[in-house]
């Protein structure tokens, strides 16, 4: 995930060593928070680019929500979620989905999905064809990569942009993010 200097954070956001994929730690998220890469990390041209991250996920009792969203093409205060696209990992009592949305809300894309509350491993890749910004969202699973979102939006906002993560759980638990790789196009 590259070092914690080169993320900019809010809220509750710590590393831990309590959960992760690869030693020594992992990103947590209590309650509430983000991490977005510094604009001075990466280039700041990320119109195209894929991620590959694992998450751990997930909801205990009927009335609790949790998730991890992966942000791309964030435009402006790291506060306002209104000028980005967002990928949502969600669990709400159980009930899993991955839902793509504009940082207005609009949803482009939702499925239900049961990812578990083990750590998982997934493949956002984003990039723009024929005028149309295309989202891709795989998982990791039986030694192979399966589609699970493929969707494309004519309101591909502007190019660039920071990637990052938000995580949320409604009864203050945590959210997890480790191995976050980022290849720009």
């Amino acid at each position: 995930m590259g070092s914690w200097s080169d993320w900019d954070k809010s809220g509750n956001v710590s590393l831990t060593t309590d959960t992760y994929v690869s030693a020594p730690s992992s990103l947590k998220i209590k309650s509430t928070g983000y991490a977005f890469l510094k604009s001075n990390v990466v280039n700041d041209d990320l119109s195209e680019g894929q991620v590959i991250f694992w998450i751990k996920v997930h909801s205990v009792g009927a009335d609790e929500t949790s998730f991890v969203t992966f942000v791309f093409r964030h435009q402006g205060d790291l506060s306002n979620e209104s000028d980005e696209f967002k990928v949502q990992f969600r669990d709400e009592g159980g009930l899993q989905r991955i839902i793509v949305k504009t940082g207005s809300g609009n949803v482009l894309k939702e499925i239900t999905y049961t990812f578990g509350s083990d750590w998982q491993k997934f493949r956002v890749t984003w990039w723009v064809s024929e005028g149309h910004l295309i989202i891709r969202v795989e998982h990791y699973t039986g030694g192979q990569w399966v589609k699970k979102i493929e969707v494309a939006t004519g309101n591909s906002l502007s190019d660039g942009g920071r990637v990052g993560f938000r995580g949320y759980n409604n009864k203050s638990k945590s959210v997890y993010i480790d191995d976050f790789s980022l290849y720009v196009a």
